[in-house]
């Protein structure tokens, strides 16, 4: 399914978007994020989207392209091993996605034609991406405030030294 999206929408919302699932996958991996490595990879990511996004494939499979290079480009540039950024970027991407879907159905549940009207109206589309956001942040806050960890995949006091 073609779907050209605006490069204002790879700015305002795929650079947030892979931000967010970068610091929470790896915050509940315990894996040190970077600042700076962070803004690059989401910003490759954002160039990626739009690329791909109008390419003729499903939805899954434009999904599947884009989680894996997600994955791909954290590992290199974080150098951190392919399993532990495929463990932790899976973990931001289903958050991230269950978010995005509670969102989403209860704004469906507001208005039943919001899903047609974001695909064609990209000012919309960022506008209902802000609770999306929102609601992601305080996740992400939450996991940072409590030292919530899923997995211990970053480095230890002893390996460190």
């Amino acid at each position: 399914m073609l779907q050209y999206i605006p490069w204002f929408l790879a700015l305002f919302i795929s650079i947030p978007q892979a931000m967010l699932v970068i610091y929470i996958g790896f915050s509940l991996c315990n894996i040190a994020v970077d600042l700076r490595k962070c803004i690059l990879c989401s910003i490759l990511f954002a160039i990626t989207s739009y690329i791909v996004r109008p390419l003729a494939v499903s939805l899954a499979l434009n999904t599947l392209i884009l989680g894996t290079f997600l994955v791909i480009t954290t590992s290199l540039i974080f150098a951190v091993h392919v399993k532990k950024t495929i463990i932790a970027c899976l973990l931001g991407i289903m958050i991230s996605g269950v978010i995005e879907s509670l969102v989403i159905q209860i704004l469906l549940w507001i208005q039943q034609d919001i899903a047609e009207r974001i695909i064609v109206d990209a000012l919309l589309n960022i506008t209902t991406y802000i609770p999306v956001f929102l609601a992601t942040l305080v996740i992400l806050l939450i996991i940072k405030r409590t030292n919530f960890v899923l997995f211990e995949l970053g480095e230890t006091d002893e390996q460190r030294q």
